[in-house]
């Protein structure tokens, strides 16, 4: 199984597994924190930031961050 069939698979059961570290930038983006500080916080640069927030948008099926953290929080992922 490829790792898009898995994420298609994981959508259809409603299951969303989220990295270590994709979990510390939801928990960042919850506090308000920008792709900036996150990155600050988190000493990597600002396009890892960026990398890791399109991840959780296509792992959420999401267009925007209020709709990332919306469903983060239904999940009880934060």
């Amino acid at each position: 199984m490829t790792f898009h069939e898995k994420m298609v698979e994981d959508k259809q059961a409603g299951t969303i597994h989220v990295a270590k570290r994709e979990l510390e930038v939801l928990q960042l983006l919850s506090r308000g924190y920008n792709t900036p500080r996150i990155a600050a916080e988190m000493n990597v640069r600002p396009e890892t930031i960026v990398w890791y927030r399109k991840q959780l948008h296509l792992k959420f099926d999401v267009h925007s961050t209020a709709e990332l953290l919306v469903k983060a929080i239904e999940q009880k992922i934060i």
